[in-house]
């Protein structure tokens, strides 16, 4: 699964990522796991938490 980021406020950067990529959030990093997902409804599921 392809990872999608985002600039979030000026506090840091937002990753999602599946658990299988063994990513950790550090200091300026949050990074937020997911499920694996369809390809459908990925861009459905990545972007409206970016918009809250």
């Amino acid at each position: 699964m392809p990872l999608t980021a985002s600039l979030g406020s000026t506090t840091g950067f937002y990753v999602f990522a599946d658990k299988d990529t063994n990513l950790k959030s550090e200091d300026g990093i949050k990074v937020l796991e997911v499920v694996p997902l369809d390809i459908a409804i990925s861009p459905i599921i990545f972007s409206v938490p970016l918009q809250m």
